[in-house]
């Protein structure tokens, strides 16, 4: 029993550290330093556990039973043994579950490194947001309209397609993909080196325009085009979630699968 209670409290103790763990460091590098770290604890204390496991199958096994209380006298030997096997029965049935929360917590320490370091490479591989992070088209010019001049029968939608860091900065999408459907009109398109982008020429009307990027939640909405019109669209993608699926082994239970899902920052 001492062995369990000794488990246990690595556990909490494991648990604790990776809350406080994840409220207080900052830096990535040092997050997944210690996240990694934390998995070696874990490798650590299910060795420990399933050596104790091994040890509890062996010291149930009926003859061995009889063996340990063999030496103890007592009128009633039958309540002798079933005392002990209830003892070993607990010890074991609360060091698998000590188990199964370990696979679950690796599962979960997993799914965070891989967060983080997509929040690192988002940080590094996206432009500078300096000294404009986020820049719109330019207005057009207007040109003088002679009074009689027929007015446009279509209108325009343009924009800018941007995403937010981890350090809450915007920062302009390139190459996002650009669908925008009406009644009778799909017009495909992609944002360009500044995150811009522009339909021209589009019958007045509702549109639904959707963005997507590889690495990015899709995005719809809908938009209405007036006559003679521009529109103006800036569209915030999120990151996608990143899913992990983790298969263990776990005494006589079989194959368990710990499923854990996070998103980007977090969870």
């Amino acid at each position: 029993m001492g062995r369990k209670v000794t488990l246990v409290s690595i556990v909490l103790v494991f648990a604790f550290a990776f809350i406080v763990t994840a409220q207080d460091i900052g830096s990535p590098v040092e997050k997944i330093a210690s996240l990694k770290q934390q998995l070696m604890e874990i490798e650590w204390v299910e060795t420990e556990a399933r050596i104790r496991l091994e040890q509890l199958g062996e010291q149930l096994k009926p003859q061995n039973i009889e063996l340990a209380v063999a030496g103890i006298g007592s009128t009633h030997p039958e309540e002798l043994r079933e005392y002990r096997r209830k003892l070993l029965t607990i010890e074991r049935d609360g060091i698998q579950t000590q188990l199964d929360q370990l696979e679950e917590r690796r599962a979960r320490i997993k799914a965070e490194i891989a967060a983080t370091e997509y929040a690192a490479y988002l940080k590094y591989a996206l432009p500078s947001p300096t000294p404009s992070p986020v820049t719109f088209p330019s207005e057009p010019i207007e040109q003088p309209v002679s009074p009689k001049a027929a007015q446009p029968l279509t209108g325009s939608v343009r924009g800018t397609i941007i995403t937010k860091g981890s350090d809450a900065q915007s920062y302009n999408i390139t190459g996002a993909n650009l669908k925008i459907k009406g009644m009778a009109q799909l017009i495909e398109g992609s944002s360009n080196d500044q995150g811009e982008y522009e339909f021209k020429n589009l019958s007045a009307g509702e549109y639904t325009m959707e963005v997507s990027v590889e690495g990015f939640k899709t995005v719809s909405k809908v938009v209405v085009v007036r006559t003679g019109e521009t529109l103006i669209e800036k569209i915030t993608l999120e990151v996608a979630e990143i899913k992990e699926s983790v298969t263990v082994k776990s005494g006589s239970e079989g194959v368990r699968t710990a499923k854990c899902t996070t998103c980007h920052q977090s969870t």
